[in-house]
């Protein structure tokens, strides 16, 4: 799902806080990154949001489904299948603060989204 940050469901909440960060990766796992978010890419249809793998989280269960992923699930498989070690911990069970509390990862912005899309015209 690619994601609209001034329309949809981001125009109903204007005071969505947000973080971006980035990380630095060599070339290879570059190369397997864009191939992994490729695939999802050209079966983006058969995707869905792992609603339920939510709930497996607030009780240290994971609950994976295939084909479904809630937000940092997709983003740590995604690194996870490039071969990007970060997070050390089940898929199912990575959660946003997961990535606020890595070292690895830089801080590039902090506030609201809002105020973010006034300066960028689209997020990676």
């Amino acid at each position: 799902m690619k994601e609209d940050i001034i329309n949809g469901t981001y125009a109903r909440f204007p005071n969505t806080m947000c973080a971006l960060y980035s990380l630095e990766i060599n070339n290879l796992q570059y190369k397997k990154l864009m191939r992994e978010l490729n695939k999802f890419k050209k079966d983006g249809e058969k995707y869905g949001y792992n609603l339920i793998g939510l709930l497996g989280v607030m009780v240290n269960y994971p609950i994976e489904r295939k084909y479904n992923y809630f937000c940092s699930q997709f983003v740590s498989s995604l690194l996870k299948s490039s071969g990007i070690k970060l997070i050390n911990k089940e898929t199912g069970l990575t959660s946003p603060r997961d990535f606020r509390e890595c070292r690895e990862l830089n801080l590039v912005y902090e506030g609201s989204l809002q105020d973010y899309s006034l300066k960028q015209s689209y997020i990676y």
